[in-house]
């Protein structure tokens, strides 16, 4: 199992709301396409901070090498 945190402070700007969370929707949907039933991915905002969880299960995880 891979597990990774990030947390970032949230700085007072406006966001774009016709654009916000464009990057976020990107990186779930890969995930769903290379990692399906393998990986949880956690998103917590408060007013302060932005986290992501990462979770993966590297045992279910299948590589080919070419």
């Amino acid at each position: 199992i891979l597990d990774f945190w990030v947390e970032n402070k949230i700085e007072n700007h406006r966001k774009d709301p016709e654009n916000s969370g464009i990057g976020m929707t990107n990186i779930e949907n890969r995930l769903n396409l290379l990692y399906p039933n393998a990986h949880q991915l956690t998103i917590i905002e408060t007013d302060s901070n932005y986290s992501v969880h990462l979770n993966l299960k590297l045992d279910q995880i299948q590589t080919s090498f070419n």
